[in-house]
């Protein structure tokens, strides 16, 4: 479904709401690139020798930290070809893009995470704990990004299409997703 006027896929979501497992199948689908901050984001906390939420601490006093990221994102306005964004502020930083938010009940994301084991950044005792830690980095990231910003990411508003994923797999959520972006692109 290779498409030379399909534009740009922001997904941006709550923790653990399939963003990364969605955008592989949209990227295999469409034929695609995938292009994700938290991958940079989870190899400096790696590199730092912190979670990924410290980052996130570290980030509200560092600019740098975002900067890097910010400036990375906004050189992809020059890129000629689509692709997917899996980032949190792509959404703000791309400006002809079809902006995706996905949802999940905060106990789902946390199992989905607490039980993915690619995540080496991010490792829990237990369910409830992942569920603590991560809404902890929400409210870091949310109050980071309004502060810097001027806006809230969760605000669906933003959004073109917006997406519960708590009982949805992946391959359901992308099919609705291309379903929606073809329609748009028509």
């Amino acid at each position: 479904m290779n498409h030379p006027d399909l534009k740009i896929i922001t997904i941006t979501g709550d923790l653990g709401s399939g963003k990364s497992a969605v955008s592989k199948i949209l990227s295999a689908r469409l034929g695609m690139p995938i292009i994700s901050t938290g991958t940079i984001q989870r190899q400096m906390a790696a590199t730092l020798g912190v979670t990924t939420l410290e980052l996130n601490k570290i980030a509200s006093t560092d600019d740098s930290i975002d900067r890097k990221i910010d400036e990375a994102t906004v050189a992809l306005n020059d890129r000629p070809e689509p692709f997917i964004s899996d980032s949190r502020m792509s959404w703000f930083f791309l400006k002809d893009a079809f902006r995706v938010y996905l949802k999940v009940k905060p106990m789902i994301g946390a199992s989905r995470i607490f039980n993915d084991e690619k995540r080496a950044s991010e490792s829990y005792g237990t369910v409830e704990e992942a569920y603590e830690k991560l809404l902890a980095r929400r409210r870091e990231e949310i109050g980071r990004f309004k502060e810097k910003y001027g806006v809230d990411y969760t605000e669906l508003m933003h959004y073109d299409l917006v997406v519960d994923t708590s009982e949805r797999t992946p391959e359901e959520v992308a099919e609705a997703l291309i379903a929606a972006y073809v329609a748009e692109e028509e």
